[in-house]
């Protein structure tokens, strides 16, 4: 029902002013939305055509084609989108999947690095530069790119520079390098104790471990600082502290931890 309200609020816009492309976008978007790609492909053509250096009609038609399992011509619209706009890190991620996609992985780094060369104060850059090598065991070189993201504003505990830290404990965790990667952890908690994505690393790199006790600390420590950004997020710690309590034999503390 909100779509066709949508739909038609954006078909009068577009009669009040026609020419407009960001009707057009907002159009084929409702369309895509609805299903119809015929319509959306349609409107996202037309609202290039209106506004040739439109990159988010460029961005929203080639993902249009990719799930349609037309690949190239979403490769070559999104590298004539880069070619408009260097700066639109949405562009470099979505062609760098389409390449991954496609067994392409030295193209995917060409241009996640290229990405980064035009973005290089941009900490989502970085943290897809080290996402790509990551996926590709190039471990030395994702944990650069992480650091070199964090490196930016490494006190800021806004949630990108927590997936940094996050993501770059992933890394050294995959080198074997444990200690190291919960040294990070630690400190990404310390920075933003609200966040909950910490704290369930962690909890899983000590149950790795054969930690019990740690993991016990680590949930204890999450429900103490109300982490989670949701109600339910902050219920999971409860309820995951409960079924450890259960491992061990100690119904009387799990059924604590439940009543809390």
């Amino acid at each position: 029902a909100n779509l066709d309200e949508a739909l038609k609020h954006f078909e009068k816009v577009e009669k009040l002013r026609p020419g407009f492309e960001r009707v057009y976008t907002n159009l084929g978007y409702v369309y895509s939305l609805k299903g119809d790609l015929v319509k959306a492909k349609a409107y996202y053509e037309k609202a290039i055509t209106q506004k040739p250096k439109d990159v988010n009609a460029y961005y929203n038609l080639a993902l249009l084609q990719m799930q349609a399992g037309e690949k190239v011509p979403a490769e070559m619209l999104l590298k004539k989108a880069i070619t408009i706009n260097q700066k639109v890190i949405r562009l470099y991620q979505l062609l760098t999947s389409l390449y991954a996609l496609l067994g392409r992985h030295d193209e995917a780094l060409r241009y996640q690095k290229q990405c980064v060369e035009n973005n290089q104060k941009d900490k989502e850059a970085w943290n897809n530069l080290g996402f790509l090598h990551y996926q590709l065991t190039e471990l030395n070189e994702a944990v650069l790119a992480f650091e070199k993201g964090i490196a930016l504003n490494p006190q800021i505990p806004s949630i990108d520079n927590i997936r940094l830290y996050n993501n770059l404990a992933a890394a050294h965790l995959k080198k074997g390098e444990v200690k190291k990667a919960q040294e990070i952890l630690q400190k990404a908690i310390k920075l933003n104790p609200k966040l909950p994505h910490s704290y369930q690393n962690l909890c899983h790199l000590h149950y790795q471990q054969g930690d019990m006790n740690d993991v016990i600390k680590t949930l204890q420590q999450a429900i103490k600082n109300q982490a989670g950004l949701l109600p339910a997020e902050q219920r999971d710690f409860h309820i995951n502290l409960a079924n450890m309590h259960v491992q061990r034999g100690e119904y009387d503390k799990a059924l604590s931890v439940l009543e809390a």
